[in-house]
């Protein structure tokens, strides 16, 4: 992988010293673009709900969540292009920055890309702009879905980004546009990676109105070091993580609805498999959008974790480029701790949220 890797990158670079400097015009060939996010969140209860003290949100209110983003696309020539990512985001008390993405793409036809790098996770409706809060309705995408916590705990079918190859192809027709990413490489998580991680993602365009996605996954855990939790470590070391997930969205007029769901598997570890969905419907009142959420997340066989979600939420436009929202949620524990990382006083807790996303 790292071979496909060096070879795009020197392609991309010969490419761009072939170029004669005086004759490189960076305003048509560089675009810079941004992002950012300001959210705050509390609920009504000690426990943190998705993620880690200073990073969930507790009875103490948290502006974990708040992030900015800075875009940078450049044209080397007719066949190879660059994109990166640099990412903030607040983890306690600082804010950390990493490159999120970054990754060349190589233009094989007209409907077919190579591409080789640090690549976004082509798997849910959102991942590969999760962190772009103004490109969607909520404060942010659905945890029982999107969770970023780390193993054991949480779904575990979306990833950051991973760093590998993709063949990227596009087949447009008069209504529909349809595309199938296939890929391959692995993806390094906080104590613990996921080695020879390959799938395929099929999406489904009709006119910018009705999309469909079928992901599959698989890959191999590996270096697994859980803290304080030895023997989960050790079932987990060499086993096998698949995903099979489907998703539909539907934008039409004033009209939007998403669903999604997922199972996961961790090899013969029937305590780490999940079944997981959600749905949104809302309905646009010139700037304003108000929606609701239900979000359903299970874990194990026979299920050690079962949580509901169900948010009411607001997003008001307030310019063409500026999303003012407002969110109050429920969350429903039926079994286990759901996406806390510690046990609430009781079986709900309530959750208030609110945020201001812009792009520019």
């Amino acid at each position: 992988m790292n071979k496909l890797f060096a070879s795009s990158l020197a392609i991309g670079v010969v490419g761009f010293i072939s170029l004669p400097l005086s004759a490189l015009d960076w305003t048509d060939k560089v675009s810079l673009t941004g992002f950012a996010s300001a959210n705050f969140h509390q609920t009504d209860d000690a426990a943190p709900f998705n993620g880690e003290s200073g990073n969930g949100h507790d009875n103490q209110g948290s502006y974990a969540g708040t992030r900015f983003g800075l875009n940078v696309r450049a044209k080397v020539n007719d066949t190879f292009s660059f994109a990166s990512q640099l990412f903030a985001t607040k983890e306690e008390d600082n804010y950390a920055a990493h490159v999120d993405w970054a990754f060349g793409t190589m233009h094989l036809s007209e409907n077919v890309d190579f591409r080789a790098g640090k690549l976004k996770f082509p798997v849910g409706l959102v991942n590969e702009y999760a962190d772009v809060g103004y490109a969607y309705p909520w404060l942010h995408a659905p945890a029982a879905f999107y969770s970023g916590m780390g193993a054991p705990n949480g779904p575990q079918v979306t990833r950051e980004s991973y760093t590998g190859a993709s063949l990227l192809w596009e087949i447009p027709t008069d209504d529909w546009i349809f595309s199938v990413d296939f890929y391959d490489g692995e993806v390094n998580l906080e104590g613990t990676n996921v080695r020879q991680l390959g799938g395929m993602t099929f999406k489904a365009d009709w006119n910018d109105e009705v999309l469909f996605q079928l992901s599959s996954y698989k890959g191999n855990m590996r270096d697994v070091e859980i803290e304080g939790n030895p023997i989960m470590s050790a079932l987990m070391e060499g086993a096998q993580h698949k995903a099979n997930t489907f998703a539909v969205k539907v934008d039409i007029d004033n009209y939007l609805g998403m669903f999604e769901i997922a199972d996961v598997e961790m090899g013969d570890i029937n305590a780490m498999s999940a079944s997981t969905w959600y749905m949104t419907l809302g309905y646009r009142i010139n700037d304003f959008l108000p929606f609701v959420t239900i979000e359903n997340y299970e874990q194990g066989e026979p299920v050690d974790d079962d949580q509901k979600i169900t948010t009411l939420g607001l997003r008001w436009d307030v310019l063409s480029d500026v999303a003012v929202k407002f969110e109050i949620s429920r969350i429903k524990l039926n079994r286990g701790l759901g996406l806390f990382t510690s046990q609430p006083e009781g079986d709900t807790v309530n959750m208030i949220g609110f945020g201001i996303d812009t792009v520019f």
